[in-house]
């Protein structure tokens, strides 16, 4: 153990009161010191004979001098909404009931000039409130009130297609006035870079100070799956998971967490590939999932109407070739064309200078070796692919071609990269092929034209790049004007993307961790130390030290839910157990659904409790170590799932691991519900992923172990870490083995809606499919029965654990 944490357990160990960290600022008080001396003064008039130092209503919410204390009390103070402060209700008030100070007090009541003062007062809090060591000033449970709020005004049959986003957090972390607007900007230039719809869209704010943000999918042309794929990635969702009006989301919107963090979503919605995976050639990220982008360049120009060949052929093609670029390594030729929507463009990259890579020697007959594609989207925004040699869309491109000294690993990545370099547009070059192939007089006269053609003077080829680079501001411009930031649209080609995505990855100090938990410095102090069996990568904040980015991030949901009280965590045996919130889902499968079964009626069901469920299948080790053997048909592999397990082995084997532990916990197997709620998290599609698994089921291949990459056996179920289901964090809910649930089967489901449970019956219900399934098998609603006593090779189970 580090140095840090035995420092924090010492410190724990001799009873030293938990504070803030040093630089979390003092008593929060307005920058006017005119302001605070007038209410200090009215506040010590007539409020502290009550609210003071052993006032008889101190211990309502202390002393009212203690700004900061004030800050933590929910509702007594709000920066934002002045007017719907407690304290400001109270003190405004008509009624004689409620008054402050009471009429019968011997007090005078406030005149308008004070009730004034203190309206002006608790305006001017904002700023400090967010620097403080309270409460955060604007929460998720704010930001989710005013979600509910906006929904409730819409036609009931508009609601399941309202999204929204929050910049609460960029608020609360003490974002200026420029950075505010700068990512309002960014995130309506992301949102519309996303879409193939034809038109420019606004975010429209739903508060008065522009923190959140409602979207209709409909004019994104996006539709739930979409907001699907983006939840299944954000590791934000536990806090609106278990939101008080989860329920009321999932029924009026399909998903209980209608809204993300804009932030988050402007970081990584960019990302071409999958950012937790650090491999060469990364699965897909968001943005290429949400722009669908095809797997091949001629998939593409087939969507645009762009034909390559036929417009060379046709000379309707502008080119310039040069040396050096500053983002290739090697030669660069850059090539226009027209699409359905604007201007086409597309570079070839090369891995060396000679052969039929020297574009001054072979300017016609060159071999690439990958590229960039630059399109034009319906609505004027510009999208952007990455290609192979062979034309295939890749993600990231080999640095030994082209890199990005702004990345950590310089890796050019798809959509990151390109936007942060283009963000003002198309490029300038000068060519260098058409000059030096005119002074070779060796060059046919037919071939010269050619050339001549391909490569024009530098000034028709600026004026067309100026010309398309003109028309992308103007959308730029519009775009400004649509985030609720018109004062930008005077510098409309200043890249808002890249500042916002720097704030969000840089390292997270406590205050800013404090505030993204929805909670203070102290308590998140308290809870970190005292859960560092789970969350000793966050020790350092505790420590009042940062902590990198993506580290909070993979720790965000766990500590979420300690510090919400909603538990989580890892037992003495090792098993990890993540909390799934109750809430209201549809179970079954819609009746359009590929591959759907005759058992799979969907219909709706609420779960009245959270509860744990185990983040992988039992393991043979986990096995053995409670039960001294291993019954799997599949050996020599402890982290593989033990199977050949029957219903009553997994109860046994469930007896003697309550007897052994003594944790505090029951374990249990999940009911069918429990099971098909966690293995959607707010979904409601065939896979966490979506409906469609893929060509030749590649997206399905990625996160599970089935017939077509299982290669006939059970694999290690650390092996899809980093791809577990959607929010939850869930690994193997999809193949591996088979998953012993506790109902009996009924093939219509039980009848009750809340906690359903069937137990009539000899067969039980087994979900997920297995190594040896086909893809229509690991469906989220797909249902299997075996008798309970029945042994096979790809049978498993994974637990639940509830707490008294």
């Amino acid at each position: 153990m580090g140095p840090i944490v035995l420092g924090i357990k010492k410190r724990l160990a001799l009873g030293v009161l938990v504070m803030t960290c040093a630089f979390s600022g003092g008593n929060a008080f307005a920058d006017d010191p005119t302001l605070n001396k007038s209410v200090h003064d009215l506040f010590q008039g007539k409020c502290l004979q009550c609210h003071g130092p052993g006032g008889e209503a101190e211990k309502k919410f202390g002393n009212i001098l203690d700004t900061d204390n004030l800050l933590k009390k929910p509702g007594l103070i709000d920066p934002l909404n002045p007017e719907q402060s407690k304290l400001y209700k109270r003190a405004a008030s008509t009624d004689p009931d409620q008054v402050m100070p009471p009429s019968d007090s011997g007090v005078a009541a406030l005149t308008d000039k004070e009730k004034a003062l203190l309206k002006s007062w608790l305006a001017s809090l904002k700023g400090q409130a967010s620097t403080s060591s309270g409460q955060p000033c604007f929460s998720e449970k704010q930001a989710l009130d005013l979600v509910a709020d906006d929904l409730k005004k819409m036609l009931a049959p508009d609601r399941k297609f309202m999204r929204y986003f929050t910049l609460g957090t960029l608020y609360n972390g003490g974002a200026s006035s420029a950075d505010l607007d700068n990512a309002r900007a960014a995130l309506s230039k992301v949102i519309n870079s996303l879409s193939w719809h034809p038109d420019l869209v606004s975010p429209k704010a739903i508060d008065p100070n522009q923190l959140v943000f409602r979207i209709d999918l409909r004019t994104l042309g996006w539709d739930s799956s979409t907001w699907d794929t983006i939840q299944g990635a954000n590791p934000f969702t536990a806090l609106g998971a278990a939101h008080p009006k989860a329920d009321f989301f999932s029924q009026q919107t399909g998903t209980n967490v209608p809204m993300a963090r804009g932030d988050w979503f402007i970081a990584n919605a960019l990302h071409g590939g999958d950012p937790t995976d650090s491999s060469p050639f990364p699965k897909d990220g968001l943005y290429t999932q949400i722009l669908q982008l095809p797997k091949t360049e001629t998939e593409l120009e087939t969507t645009l109407g762009v034909n390559l060949a036929q417009d060379i052929a046709d000379g309707k093609v502008m080119r310039s070739g040069f040396v050096h670029s500053g983002v290739s390594k090697f030669n660069r030729v850059i090539e226009r064309h027209d699409s359905k929507f604007g201007p086409y463009w597309i570079s070839y990259d090369f891995n060396s200078n000679v052969d039929d890579h020297d574009i001054r020697n072979s300017p016609l007959e060159f071999n690439r070796n990958g590229g960039e594609i630059i399109f034009t989207l319906p609505n004027g925004t510009l999208g952007y692919m990455l290609v192979n040699a062979k034309g295939e869309r890749i993600n990231k491109a080999p640095v030994q071609i082209v890199s990005d000294p702004k990345r950590p690993d310089q890796a050019v990545e798809n959509g990151i990269s390109c936007f942060r370099c283009h963000a003002q547009g198309f490029l300038a070059a000068t060519d260098e092929v058409g000059p030096v192939s005119a002074l070779n007089a060796s060059i046919p006269a037919d071939k010269q034209a050619k050339i001549q053609s391909l490569y024009p003077p530098a000034g028709t080829f600026q004026a067309q790049l100026q010309k398309d680079n003109k028309a992308y501001k103007k959308v730029l411009a519009q775009i400004d004007q649509l985030s609720g930031s018109p004062s930008r649209s005077s510098n409309a080609s200043k890249d808002t993307t890249t500042p916002a995505i720097d704030r969000f990855e840089s390292d997270v100090d406590p205050k800013t961790a404090a505030c993204e938990l929805d909670t203070t410095e102290k308590d998140m102090i308290g809870f970190i130390t005292k859960n560092l069996a789970d969350l000793n990568s966050l020790a350092p904040l505790a420590a009042c030290q940062t902590t990198p980015r993506d580290v909070f991030d993979s720790k965000f949901e766990e500590a979420a839910s300690l510090e919400t009280g909603g538990g989580g965590g890892t037992n003495s045996l090792g098993q990890v157990f993540k909390r799934i919130p109750h809430g209201t889902f549809q179970m079954g499968s819609p009746p359009n659904e590929a591959g759907r079964l005759g058992d799979e009626n969907q219909h709706q069901v609420t779960l009245s409790k959270d509860y744990e469920m185990q983040s992988t299948p039992v393991t043979q080790a986990q096995w053995q170590k409670i039960m001294g053997t291993n019954p799997s048909a599949h050996q020599n592999c402890p982290n593989c799932p033990v199977e050949n397990v029957s219903w009553n082995d997994a109860h046994e084997f469930i007896t003697k691991l309550n007897q052994t532990l003594h944790d505090g916990h029951t374990y249990r197997l999940p009911t069918e519900a429990e099971w098909e709620r966690a293995a959607r998290d707010n979904t409601t599609t065939a896979y966490p992923f979506g409906d469609d698994p893929g060509p030749n089921n590649e997206k399905l291949k990625q996160v599970a172990w089935f017939r077509d990459n299982s290669g006939g056996t059970t694999h290690d179920v650390g092996e899809h870490a980093n791809q577990a289901s959607a929010n939850f964090k869930l690994v193997d809910m999809e193949g591996n083995v088979l998953q012993w649930c506790e109902d009996a089967y009924d093939p219509n489901f039980p009848k009750s809606s809340t906690d359903p449970q069937s137990s009539s019956g000899s067969d039980r219900v087994m979900r997920g499919g297995a190594w040896g399934s086909d893809a229509l098998y690991l469906r989220s609603a797909f249902r299997d029965n075996f008798d309970l006593s029945s042994r096979f090779n790809f049978a498993g189970f994974r637990l639940v654990r509830t707490s008294p």
